[in-house]
């Protein structure tokens, strides 16, 4: 144990050991013969859990970080992203002032040199690093050619800057409502709609189409456009299609949400089934539609063509009561991903899958946030969301699924 106590009594820490320098001159003059077993005591002590490793088979498991500390979770620091994750999406790029829309990266706890180090470790690590951009609270609106241009270079100029391997698009609330009249998803009229997808390419196309580049809508500018479309419905449709071949992954906010209509793969059947927030059904179907499209307004002549399963990834909160919806317990997060994966409904299910198979190259999980799952609780282990997910793969990707 004096190990372990030693660890406090200073500031000063021996590089790669995490010892104070002075305290171990002090105690331990001969300090070459016994540096190696401080070393070892002290990993020992510091490690309470092992983190398992979990064969994905190139699936992603994804979580948001966050540099700030929340009445729902504690700060902690970037270089402590557990190994239960092969990506990052850190949490926020935002405009500096909301007219001219060039993004910026606060650091409220860290240093921009230790944020820097820690991306580098994260990615030695074999852990890819985003950085998303918008936010709730940060809603983007591009209006003038200015505002685009301004967006477009200072978010060059982060990437650049941070060395991170792609961007997230994280635009929510207005950021997205269409213009009154524009009604075609494959040809938009709003200028912000238009002016996000030049930038977006602008950026991508610098990168050489070597980012990574994923995008986090909310279920009401996605699914929404599917009973309704135009306005506050479907708004993120355009910005989706437009950009589809550019896009790695797709993950929609299946939380933060009403209840949505589902479209059953009946052109001919209006609107009529409806999927509840928190349920299971809700991921399932919402999931599928990413997947296999739906007609946009429910026009057959506006079908908004799905994804490859390969770039859609199921976004969900990490730990009730988070968010006060979406959440899945433990049971349910699995038997959702189990029917997503294979198609089989081991729980009583109102929803029909259009393919019948399930989709078993479904990429992956995202959760908000990584902070929020990193608290340990009674009856809870820490990262359990995560681990969770990692678990569920290995499941099904073994083919040894309980029952």
């Amino acid at each position: 144990m004096l190990f372990c106590t030693m660890e406090f009594l200073s500031s000063s820490v021996l590089a790669g050991v995490g010892f104070p320098v002075h305290i171990l001159v002090m105690h331990f003059p001969f300090m070459k013969y016994t540096i190696l077993l401080i070393f070892l005591a002290c990993t020992a002590c510091q490690t309470p859990e092992a983190e398992e490793t979990f064969d994905l088979d190139d699936r992603k498991i994804i979580g948001y970080w966050h540099n700030w500390r929340s009445q729902q979770a504690e700060y902690f620091p970037l270089s402590e992203v557990p190994s239960y994750v092969n990506q990052v999406n850190i949490a926020f790029a935002y405009p500096d002032t909301a007219a001219s829309k060039r993004l910026i990266f606060p650091h409220i706890k860290e240093s921009d040199a230790a944020i820097k180090a820690a991306i580098a470790r994260l990615q030695r690590r074999g852990i890819d690093v985003l950085i998303s951009v918008g936010g709730g609270n940060h809603p983007i609106e591009l209006h003038t050619p200015k505002q685009r241009d301004d967006f477009a270079a200072s978010l060059i100029r982060l990437v650049q800057q941070y060395g991170f391997d792609g961007v997230d698009i994280n635009l929510e609330g207005v950021s997205t409502v269409l213009d009154p009249g524009d009604l075609d998803f494959r040809n938009p009229t709003t200028p912000k709609i238009q002016h996000l997808i030049q930038a977006i390419e602008r950026v991508d196309n610098h990168f050489r189409q070597e980012l990574i580049l994923s995008v986090a809508p909310e279920t009401v500018f996605v699914f929404g456009g599917y009973a309704k479309y135009g306005e506050g419905f479907g708004g993120y449709l355009p910005v989706l299609h437009r950009l589809r071949d550019r896009l790695d992954l797709i993950h929609v906010q299946l939380y933060n949400s009403g209840s949505m209509f589902v479209y059953t793969g009946d052109l001919s059947a209006p609107p009529t089934q409806i999927v509840e927030k928190g349920t299971i059904d809700f991921v399932v179907a919402l999931t599928e539609m990413m997947i296999l499209g739906f007609p946009v307004g429910n026009d057959p002549e506006a079908y908004f063509p799905g994804f490859p399963a390969e770039k859609i990834v199921v976004g969900l909160p990490s730990t009730p009561p988070r968010l006060g919806n979406g959440t899945l317990s433990n049971r349910a997060f699995r038997l959702a991903m189990i029917r997503l994966l294979t198609g089989k409904a081991l729980y009583d299910s109102d929803y029909v899958m259009r393919s019948p198979g399930g989709h078993p190259n479904l990429k992956g999980v995202m959760t908000w946030s990584l902070n929020w799952d990193a608290r340990k609780e009674p009856g809870r282990r820490s990262y359990d969301f995560i681990r969770t997910a990692g678990e569920v793969y290995t499941e099904v990707l073994s083919g040894k699924i309980r029952k």
